[in-house]
């Protein structure tokens, strides 16, 4: 009998356990972003090849998301307005940069979704504000990432170092883009809510069709067909594992 009621409490306390595990885990979504080059989880601070040869060093990926969105049976719910991710530091080394850069979003609600749709960038809304209109802790607050000269943020950088003129010296590569035009929205769907979403971003594929010798640093709104270029690019590049 003494089994018998231990075996039942052990019963109990093990449901109870996995039971607030559930909880918990339901109302936390976990993302995974990966940077790759050519296939290949990609490292900074090492060269890799660009499509004409030459050796690209990368030193910095940084961009906005707004407006992240969980979708189920056709129906939306925000689940975050803005956020700001810099995946320098989680590709700094080939053992980070396979583990890649997590971000954990949080609800007082359960959270199931079977589709989610975000911007890469900001709304218009938000771009017409400035960061001394929004207290520390928002990632609208950061005024490294915010150019008075465009009346806009920086949405995504992109920074490293190229030989331009093949004369054995480096130059400085910085593809910032901005402005409301920049933006580009993004849906996927077919998800599954109790597994970590995982985005995979092939930067290989960002510079299709753009001319980098002509183009070694977006930092004029006059260079907004370039910029939209490498904006349609890089929405083309994400892909969401599941």
């Amino acid at each position: 009998m003494k089994n018998f009621i231990g075996i039942f409490l052990l019963i109990i306390s093990l449901s109870s356990f996995f039971s607030s595990c559930s909880n918990k885990d339901s109302s936390e979504l976990s993302l995974r972003i990966n940077l790759e080059y050519n296939g290949e989880p990609l490292v900074f601070f090492e060269d890799v090849e660009y499509a004409d040869g030459r050796s690209f060093e990368f030193t910095r990926f940084s961009f906005y998301i707004s407006e992240m969105n969980l979708i189920k049976d056709g129906v939306a719910r925000s689940i975050s307005e803005v956020e700001y991710f810099d995946l320098t530091a989680s590709h700094a080394d080939l053992s980070s940069a396979t583990d890649g850069f997590m971000h954990t979003f949080s609800s007082d609600e359960a959270l199931d979704y079977d589709a989610i749709q975000f911007n890469i960038g900001l709304t218009a809304a938000q771009n017409s504000s400035t960061p001394q209109d929004h207290n520390s802790s928002s990632a609208l607050s950061l005024s490294g990432e915010y150019w008075s000269n465009w009346n806009s943020y920086v949405f995504v950088k992109i920074e490293g170092r190229m030989d331009l003129d093949n004369d054995g010296s480096t130059d400085g590569i910085a593809l910032h883009l901005g402005a409301d035009q920049a933006t580009r929205t993004l849906n996927f769907d077919g998800l599954n809510s109790n597994e970590e979403l995982n985005l995979k971003i092939e930067v290989s594929e960002i510079f299709k069709d753009f001319d980098i010798d002509a183009n070694p640093r977006l930092h004029s709104l006059n260079q907004m067909p370039q910029i939209e270029l490498l904006s349609d690019n890089l929405a083309e590049s994400v892909r969401l594992v599941n």
